[in-house]
């Protein structure tokens, strides 16, 4: 899978993501919107 894509799937699902998943994301520089 492409990065781009992967980044875009967990946008979308951000809703229904762990709190803890959303953390480590955020911990390593994604942007959210």
């Amino acid at each position: 899978m492409k990065l781009g894509a992967w980044v875009s799937n967990q946008r979308s699902r951000a809703a229904t993501l762990k709190p803890e998943r959303m953390e480590q994301l955020s911990q390593v520089g994604m942007r959210w919107s």
